[in-house]
């Protein structure tokens, strides 16, 4: 299974990377313009990056930063035109590095304290195995979002925080069993799967029913993230069967066939 997971991984990532991420303001710069209404809305004089529409407002992202005059300029005029609000959303490039470091730096900061803590409680192997559960989820979500070419910013990092919370505990649940299931030295990881594999389909079923709710009744404007969760959460137990324990098994092969 595992060089199978490899192997959807890489070529997920090679498509997403060739046809390209779509990244929002937050991560490319520029000004995103948020228009609340649902007539077609025209920008004259701007270098248009993107345009997002939804039931009742339209996103329009353009590459030029503008400054606080022009900002007001701006929105005064779209309030003018189309009688309604303009959220105007300015990204400047010092901005952009500042969230592409926090992210990046909030999501290793993550993944280091989740292997010293597995590591006390359990061992280092343990911990290995389950980072690389968490890294087959971030992934797996990633490149679901560049396929499918949704946007990606600053809320899809709070989404992937999001899950790697998640996806550990499930993970840590079954190498407690693991662990209990140690001094037998025969059928470690099955025992163990077979044992909390009820208990982990049970868990996520509860708590995907009420985000595929707010994917279909709540509002646009956290769609994302509710898509982002919804995918994590279904590779989280994916990973925490065919993943973690795979990896585990293989790392600690030698202590388990050691003679007592």
């Amino acid at each position: 299974m595992l060089p199978i997971i490899l192997i959807v991984i890489v070529g997920g990532l090679t498509y997403s990377l060739i046809k390209g991420f779509n990244f929002a303001v937050d991560f490319t710069g520029g000004t995103s313009i948020t228009v609340n209404t649902t007539d077609k809305v025209s920008l004259e004089g701007y270098t248009i990056d993107k345009i997002n529409s939804t039931k009742d407002s339209t996103t329009i992202t353009i590459k030029e930063k503008l400054n606080k005059d022009e900002v007001k300029e701006l929105s005064k005029k779209l309030e003018e035109e189309y009688n309604t609000s303009a959220d105007i959303y300015v990204v400047s490039d010092l901005v952009k590095k500042q969230l592409i470091k926090n992210a990046i730096i909030a999501v290793l900061v993550a993944f280091l304290g989740i292997t010293a803590y597995v590591s006390i409680r359990f061992r280092f192997n343990y911990a290995i195995s389950g980072i690389a559960a968490l890294l087959h989820d971030v992934l797996i979500t990633t490149i679901f979002f560049g396929v499918f070419k949704l946007e990606i910013d600053s809320i899809f990092i709070a989404a992937l925080l999001t899950i790697i919370g998640y996806s550990i505990n499930d993970t840590i649940v079954t190498f407690d069993m693991i662990r209990r299931n140690y001094k037998n030295r025969k059928n470690i990881e099955n025992d163990s799967v077979r044992l909390t594999f009820f208990r982990s389909i049970m868990t996520t079923i509860t708590t995907i029913i009420p985000i595929i709710c707010l994917i279909i009744f709540g509002a646009s404007e956290i769609l994302n993230f509710n898509l982002a969760l919804l995918v994590g959460f279904i590779a989280g137990v994916f990973s925490s069967i065919y993943v973690s324990n795979q990896l585990w098994l293989i790392l600690e092969s030698r202590r388990i066939t050691k003679p007592k």
